[in-house]
């Protein structure tokens, strides 16, 4: 941000509103160069990722102070009614860049969010495959589901799931390929 010459912002609670202020003027410079984002704050476009820029600093704010991306809670109680509105909208940017209508300083903003992931569920699949590779590699054994260890009894649970799934015929080939990779018999 501060290579444009913008000023440092502050990062209070109250502050917020000056990084995001900070953030669209360096966005909209930035842009200007590429020609996509518009001046303008009142109407059409140029509202539009001024108010995306504000949800933006919304989302940067909730993951500095709660140390996690929102979720989504089927019934909020009051004080969790922002952070559904900001997970949400996290869906929804996941949905644009799917559909290919997010502009690539859009994208390129999100993919700096600390826990943001374009496909959370995959990448979640990958990262326990690759905590189940660390695992035989390091124990020479498979995870046990009656252990003491949490994180074990997780991935022998975790196991048994891609197994049950294997034997119905509903994982995906690249998985079982990359299950069938590993030096223990998973699937």
């Amino acid at each position: 941000l501060h290579q444009t010459g913008s000023p440092e912002p502050r990062t209070s609670a109250s502050g917020f509103d000056d990084v995001r202020a900070c953030l669209f003027r360096t966005v909209t410079v930035a842009a200007r160069e590429g020609g996509t984002v518009s001046q303008s704050h009142g109407r059409g476009e140029g509202r539009r990722e001024f108010l995306w820029v504000g949800r933006y600093g919304d989302l940067m704010q909730h993951t500095s102070v709660m140390g996690s991306m929102p979720r989504e809670i089927a019934n909020p109680a009051s004080d969790e009614v922002a952070e559904n509105g900001l997970a949400g909208w996290v869906r929804y940017q996941r949905r644009r860049e799917q559909r290919r209508v997010m502009p690539a300083w859009q994208r390129h903003l999100l993919t700096q969010v600390p826990g943001f992931f374009w496909d959370p569920l995959e990448d979640q699949w990958e990262i326990t495959c690759a905590e189940l590779a660390q695992f035989l590699t390091n124990e020479n054994r498979m995870p046990r589901y009656r252990t003491t260890i949490e994180s074990e009894r997780a991935l022998a649970a975790w196991v048994h799931k891609q197994r049950h799934l294997h034997r119905r015929e509903v994982l995906p080939a690249q998985r079982v390929a990359a299950l069938q990779a590993m030096p223990f018999r998973v699937v």
